[in-house]
Parts: C-alpha cells; sequence; structure tokens
C-alpha cells in the first residue's frame, strides 16, 4: 500500500474569521464628539445670556430701590411719629393723677419732633440677663445689701 502525504488543497484553505463581522451602527467618534462640543458650546453661551440677564436685573432692582428709598423712609417716619404720639396719649392718660408729672418732657429745646432715641438692650429686654455693664442686677427692685 502506498502512502500519501495528507497536503494542503491547491488554492490554499479558506481564511479563518476571528473578527466579529457586526455591521456599523451609528455615527463616527468624531460625529459624536462634534456634536458633544456643539452641544456644551450652546449651553454655556445660554448660562452667559442668563448671567448677562441677572446682572441687568439686579442692577434694575438695586436702582429701584434706591429711587424708592425716601418714599420708604417718609413712610417709616410718619409711623414713628404716630407710634410716638400715641405714646404721649397713653403716657398723659396714666399720669393724670400725678400732678408734677409732664408729658413729653424732653431734654431737647428744639420745637419740631424728635424721635425717642431708646435703644432696649441688656436688663430692660430680660430680667435674668447677665449683664456686663448694668448698674444694677435687679431690674424690678433695689439691689440686695451684701451681708
Amino acid at each position: 500500500m502506498a502512502h500519501f502525504q495528507d497536503l494542503p488543497p491547491v488554492g490554499g484553505y479558506e481564511r479563518i474569521q476571528w473578527k466579529r463581522n457586526l455591521p456599523a451602527r451609528g455615527f463616527r467618534p468624531l460625529v459624536y464628539l462634534g456634536i458633544l462640543i456643539g452641544m456644551t458650546g450652546y449651553g454655556f453661551a445660554k448660562i452667559a445670556q442668563g448671567n448677562r440677564e441677572n446682572v441687568e436685573l439686579s442692577r434694575e432692582k438695586a436702582w429701584a430701590r434706591l429711587h424708592i428709598l425716601p418714599l420708604l423712609q417718609a413712610e417709616q417716619d410718619r409711623d414713628v411719629v404716630r407710634r410716638t404720639m400715641s405714646y404721649y396719649d397713653r403716657e398723659a392718660e396714666i399720669m393724670k393723677d400725678v400732678p408734677w408729672w409732664e408729658v413729653k418732657n424732653t431734654l431737647s429745646d428744639k420745637k419740631e419732633f424728635q424721635p425717642p432715641h431708646t435703644v432696649l438692650v441688656g436688663k430692660q429686654l430680660d430680667k435674668d440677663a447677665f449683664l456686663w455693664n448694668g448698674n444694677s442686677k435687679n431690674r424690678w427692685g433695689p439691689d440686695e445689701e451684701k451681708k
């Protein structure tokens, strides 16, 4: 029996398909990168436009407040006068039986209205407040004598 060596076919073997044969889907990566850059640029442009608009609105709001300030100050002054006169009327009603009491006794000789310049701090606000600069620790009566 004759021995024959096994040889490849005359044209050679077929190429082995080792790559995946999938169709290309979508755009190339550079197209996606271009879309991303375009959308980001558009977003930043809209943000810049909104920031400019907010600056303009803030400037307009500040100017509006600046121009309405005299009106607000006049309204506050009228309210202070009304409250002070009401306080003086209550004071006159409460102290009507005290002959030496003067209502609206001020230390100023000016004839125009002076709003009260009182600031409530320390012991006028809180009976139990710890005071660094208070002369009396007891607002409601004389200080206790030291024993």
